[in-house]
């Protein structure tokens, strides 16, 4: 079995300026696709369930359960993040010092873009309502006579 030389950093030949803009504007645009793409059908996604409007019928004693956590939307970035920090790294490791720092700050922004976002729905969505009191609940003041 032959053994599989891997040259060393410092001596692989540097690619010229020209390949490195090329490579870095294909890959920003298979990046900025694939993340036009992602938030199109997350948009989507977030558009049908709100306008679904399925109403239960009949009564029931029992509030419904809350809906399960969606993990899509959370996939969904964690994987095109993946996909940015890979191209990062290889090109980076390739020596295409343009592609990756423009791969870098996409990364970057993805994320900060994901935080903002995640911090803004968290102000705006409002604090749980209690639970309904019974119908037979009375509070107790001082010198009512009716204390439950």
């Amino acid at each position: 079995m032959g053994r599989i030389a891997v040259m060393p950093a410092a001596e692989r030949p540097r690619p010229d300026l020209a390949t490195d803009l090329v490579s870095a504007f294909l890959l920003l645009l298979l990046s900025v696709g694939g993340a036009f793409y992602a938030g199109l059908t997350l948009g989507l996604r977030a558009w049908a369930a709100s306008s679904s409007g399925v109403k239960p019928t009949g009564s029931s004693a029992l509030p419904p359960p809350p809906p399960p956590y969606d993990w899509v939307p959370v996939l969904t970035v964690g994987a095109l993040a993946l996909w940015l920090l890979l191209v990062t790294g290889f090109a980076w490791y390739g020596r295409l010092r343009v592609t990756a720092v423009l791969h870098g700050l996409l990364l970057a922004a993805v994320l900060l873009l994901v935080g903002v976002a995640q911090v803004q729905e968290q102000r705006n969505t409002p604090p749980p309502k209690p639970a309904p009191l019974p119908s037979d609940y009375h509070p107790c003041f001082s010198g009512s006579g009716r204390c439950n």
